[in-house]
């Protein structure tokens, strides 16, 4: 099967005809020629015809009077007419005014200069791109042809880019926070205000420079100046979207800045720049450096001191033992319930106040441990939090040894006690007895005497004997009582009656 010759082809083929044509009127065998060069033309209309129907470009064709000849079947629905009512037409003929006017003067300009025309016009709140240029017929421009596009979209993209661009660039602008952007090379392309407050820069003196050379200090510049070219030449921002070093001030002094990066792109994926966004965190890690220290050192007291101790929270979960009660105890037993754990009970403890405590007040109380039966001085102490909550700190000391040194105390104080007792007591029987024996001399002497006045044979000699053996008991009692009221360790004896051994 022959090849179909191309259109230029045709072109050719149709021009050679004519000029035969015009040269052989009346030559011999040139009608199936012209039959074919008919068939070419029709070919060609249809051709044309159908892409004027469905191109999805305006397109059109105006003679010399800007009426339009040919129109693409989308203009139906620009202008919402049909085809037939505007072919013939201008402008101002289907929509009288000044604009029309205007539009149909320049065309005209067009065709007497023989330019071609870019131009952006709105139609029916649309937005519209036009290229008119004039078509020459023997030398001369005698139609003018166009394409149009429809640039609505590209136009509302267009302006919403422009919008987010401004939008973000105003946060950058009044953000509190650090904004920069850094182009491929690391130069400075933008710097916002609150950075250089915060760095003591003029805008001017950080524009163009180079963001390492002045604001890395030296000993990690090399570090990260690797990792900044390395995500440039990759095109993404993987361990780098969300960075932390420190940078320096114009005084010199060092800032913790936490970063987050985005990388800009153009439509063929080019790295344009990079936006930095920024946070200083100087205060911060000053502050939680504090914090650190200050809780290592209320740690390192905690657990320095001897006596055990525990913070629970308000539900009596143990937060933190330290090392005395984990002695106590046998286990560290953080999380468990304080009342479990620490005293061995199936609920809290019916001494615990933990309102109060919740309510900043400190409380002491003694108790005594069901778990190992000791006492204890217990001190509860309000431990309050940033989140409002308040915890319980509680100090135990351990005082079975002082109660036991106490009741032993007590019990040597009550002996003391009884000790004086008896003291006073021997000193009140010394004086008796001393007083008892001065009466007791006498009855025995004058006893004595009267029984040498008496013959033996006198009955009364027997009751005086009687006498007599009373006051030697007597005496012997006096004795004891002084020996008990001397503390005298003399040997005591039973005191034993006999009769008198004298004779009547």
């Amino acid at each position: 099967m022959n090849q179909k010759p191309s259109y230029a082809e045709l072109e050719k083929r149709v021009r050679d005809l004519e000029q035969a044509l015009l040269e052989h009127k009346n030559t011999p065998g040139l009608e199936n020629e012209q039959k074919r060069m008919v068939e070419v033309l029709q070919e060609r209309e249809e051709i044309f015809h159908l892409f004027m129907e469905h191109s999805p470009v305006y397109i059109f064709f105006k003679d010399e009077k800007i009426r339009s000849l040919y129109l693409s079947r989308n203009y139906e629905k620009m202008l919402g007419m049909p085809l037939d009512q505007l072919i013939g037409k201008t402008m101002d003929d289907l929509f009288p005014s000044d604009l029309a006017k205007s539009m149909i003067a320049d065309d005209q300009a067009i065709l007497q200069e023989g330019t071609t025309q870019y131009i952006e016009e709105t139609f029916n709140g649309r937005f519209y791109e036009t290229i008119k240029f004039p078509i020459r017929i023997k030398g001369r421009p005698s139609y003018l042809a166009g394409f149009t596009l429809d640039i609505t979209d590209r136009k509302q993209a267009e302006k919403a880019l422009i919008d987010s661009e401004q939008k973000w660039r105003n946060i950058l602008v009044n953000t509190p926070q650090i904004g920069i952007a850094l182009d491929p090379e690391a130069g400075i392309i933008f710097a916002n205000d609150h950075f250089l407050k915060l760095t003591g820069w003029e805008r001017q003196e950080v524009i163009g420079k180079d963001w390492f050379t002045l604001f890395i200090p030296e000993m990690i510049r090399g570090d990260i100046r690797n990792i900044f070219h390395t995500v440039m030449n990759r095109k993404d921002t993987s361990g780098f979207s969300n960075y932390e070093n420190e940078i320096l001030t114009k005084k010199g002094e060092l800032l913790n800045v936490a970063w987050s990066n985005v990388l800009t792109r153009d439509a063929q994926g080019k790295v344009l720049d990079v936006t930095c966004l920024g946070i200083d965190l100087t205060e911060r890690k000053r502050a939680e450096e504090e914090l650190k220290e200050s809780e290592e050192k209320y740690r390192f007291m905690m657990e320095s001191f001897t006596d055990p101790l525990y913070i629970c929270s308000p539900d009596f979960r143990i937060e933190y033992m330290n090392p005395a009660m984990i002695r106590r105890i046998g286990r560290d037993a953080t999380h468990e319930n304080c009342y479990s754990a620490l005293h061995g009970m199936d609920h809290p403890c019916g001494w615990c106040d933990f309102e109060a405590v919740g309510a900043g007040k400190t409380m002491e109380i003694n108790l005594k441990s069901p778990l190992d039966g000791r006492h204890y001085r217990v001190t509860h102490m309000p431990v309050h939090h940033k989140d409002g909550t308040v915890s319980k700190m509680a100090l135990f000391r351990d005082i079975t040894e002082y109660l036991k040194a106490v009741a032993e105390k007590e019990k040597a104080q009550v002996q003391l006690i009884q000790s004086q007792k008896m003291e006073s007591i021997g000193t009140l029987a010394g004086g008796i007895a001393h007083e008892f024996n001065n009466m007791l001399s006498i009855i025995m002497g004058n006893t004595e005497l009267a029984m040498d006045e008496l013959p033996e044979w006198n009955p009364a000699r027997t009751s005086l004997e009687e006498i007599r053996v009373a006051g030697l008991r007597a005496r012997d009692v006096v004795k004891q009582l002084l020996t008990f009221s001397r503390k005298d360790d003399a040997k005591k004896q039973p005191w034993i009656w006999a009769p008198s051994l004298k004779n009547p």
